[in-house]
C-alpha cells in the first residue's frame, strides 16, 4: 500500500494509470459515489484502496473505498473509463 498526500498532481484514476499502457489515453464514461458516513475533524486519518476491477480493449472499471482508522466504511465508488489511443486525445 502506498500513501499519497492529497493535492492537485493526484486527483485523477492513479489507479487505471497504473495498469496503461504507452500510447494509451483514457477519459471518464462513467462514475458513482455512495456517501455512507460523514467525514469531520475527528474522524481521523482515512485510507482509500482502490483496484482495477476489469480492462477490456475500449473500457476500464475501477473501484474504490474509503475507510477510517477503525475500518468502517466512508465512501465507496466504481468509475469506468473509456481506452482510445493517446494521439486522438490532442484533437
Amino acid at each position: 500500500m502506498s500513501e499519497v498526500e492529497p493535492d492537485p498532481e493526484n486527483v485523477s484514476p492513479l489507479g487505471l494509470g497504473t495498469i496503461s499502457q504507452v500510447g494509451e489515453a483514457y477519459a471518464t464514461a462513467e462514475f458513482k459515489v455512495n456517501l455512507t458516513r460523514p467525514i469531520t475533524p475527528r474522524t481521523g486519518e482515512v485510507v482509500c484502496e482502490g483496484k482495477v476491477v476489469h480492462k477490456g480493449r475500449t473500457l476500464t472499471v475501477s473501484e474504490a473505498a474509503l475507510k477510517d482508522a477503525n475500518g468502517k466504511l466512508l465512501a465507496f465508488g466504481t468509475e469506468t473509463c473509456s481506452i482510445f489511443p493517446a494521439n486522438l486525445a490532442a484533437r
